[in-house]
C-alpha cells in the first residue's frame, strides 16, 4: 500500500510537470545587498537612473490588484522598452487570470470561492533549451511553479544591460503596490549568467526535486490546516482575539481607536484564513484536474 501510494504521488508529480517544449527557470530569490523601492498608486513608476547610473532592477513585484482590474506595464532599459500586462477576472467560485509580455500570453483558471486582491512579479529567466536569458511574469513565489503560467521574452545582453525602469498603470483606477527590488547593475548581470550556467536540466533530477517539493507541499498544507481548521480552530481562535484585544488596547488611546485597531486586526485574520483556504483549494483542484485523463 505505501508504495502504492509512493507511485501514485509520482504520477501526480509527473502529470503537473507541463508539457512545454522549453524549461523556463526562473531566477529565484533576491540579489544579496539589495536595496528596495516601494511605491502605491494606480499609476505607479519607478526608474532607477534617477538613484545612479549604476544600478538595475533585479525583481519587481505588483500587489493588490483588484478583480476586475487589468495592470499595464512598460519595463525599459536605456534605449529599448517592453510591454506587459497582468489581468485578474473573478466569477462565481473561479478566478481569471493572463499574463502578457511582448505577445507572448498565458492563461488559466483558478478555484477562488472568494474575490481577493491578487499579486504577481517580474524576474529575470533562462530558457534552457533554447539557452536564452530574459523576463518572465509570473504568479509570486511560491505558486508559480506551472510553465504554463509564465509568460517569458528572450532579451538580448540581458546579462550586460538589465532593465533599469518599470512603469505599471490600472485600468480602473484602483491603486496598486509596486515593489522593485535593485542592486549594482554588474551584480545583476553576474546573477542571470551564474543561475543560467548553473540551471539543472537532467530530467530526474528536476523530477526528483518535483516530487519532494510535492510532497512537502502536501504534507505542510494537510498539517496546517488540520491544526487550524480541525484540531485547534476554536482555541487558535480565543488566542488570536486575547493576543489582539490586549494588542489594541495597549496601543489605544479611547475606545474609538481601540475598536478600530480591533476590527482592523479581524479583517486582516479573515482575509488570511480566506486566502489559506483558496490556496489549498485551488492546489488541490489543480491536482484533480492533472488526474482527470487516467
Amino acid at each position: 500500500m505505501r508504495f502504492a501510494g509512493v507511485a501514485v504521488l509520482l504520477l501526480v508529480a509527473l502529470l503537473l510537470i507541463p508539457p512545454s517544449s522549453a524549461l523556463i527557470e526562473p531566477n529565484p530569490g533576491a540579489i544579496s545587498g539589495y536595496q528596495e523601492i516601494e511605491i502605491s498608486g494606480s499609476s505607479v513608476d519607478v526608474d532607477l537612473s534617477q538613484v545612479g547610473s549604476q544600478y538595475a532592477v533585479s525583481n519587481a513585484y505588483v500587489y493588490g490588484v483588484s478583480p476586475g482590474t487589468s495592470v499595464s506595464l512598460t519595463i525599459s532599459r536605456p534605449g529599448e522598452s517592453w510591454t506587459g500586462s497582468y489581468r485578474y477576472l473573478h466569477s462565481g467560485v473561479t478566478s481569471n487570470l493572463s499574463v502578457t509580455l511582448e505577445g507572448t500570453t498565458a492563461t488559466w483558471g483558478a478555484l477562488s470561492p472568494v474575490a481577493l486582491g491578487n499579486s504577481f512579479c517580474l524576474r529575470y529567466a533562462t530558457d534552457t533549451d533554447a539557452n536564452t536569458a530574459g523576463l518572465v511574469l509570473s504568479n509570486v513565489p511560491p505558486f508559480d511553479q506551472d510553465q504554463a503560467r509564465y509568460a517569458y521574452l528572450p532579451i538580448p545582453y540581458i546579462d550586460t544591460l538589465p532593465i533599469t525602469r518599470i512603469h505599471a498603470t490600472t485600468d480602473t483606477g484602483d491603486e496598486i503596490k509596486l515593489v522593485v527590488r535593485y542592486n549594482e547593475a554588474s551584480a545583476v548581470g553576474s546573477s542571470i549568467v551564474n543561475y543560467g550556467t548553473a540551471t539543472q536540466t537532467n530530467f530526474l533530477a528536476q523530477l526528483l526535486e518535483v516530487v519532494g517539493g510535492f510532497l512537502t507541499v502536501i504534507l505542510t498544507l494537510f498539517t496546517v490546516f488540520k491544526f487550524v481548521f480541525l484540531d485547534h480552530f476554536v482555541a487558535v481562535l480565543v488566542l488570536f482575539e486575547s493576543v489582539t484585544i490586549a494588542y489594541a488596547a495597549s496601543q489605544s488611546r479611547g475606545f474609538i481607536p481601540f475598536i478600530q485597531k480591533f476590527w482592523r486586526y479581524n479583517e486582516g485574520l479573515v482575509t488570511f484564513l480566506l486566502k489559506f483556504m483558496s490556496y489549498v483549494l485551488d492546489f488541490f483542484y489543480r491536482i484533480i484536474q492533472a488526474i482527470k485523463p487516467i
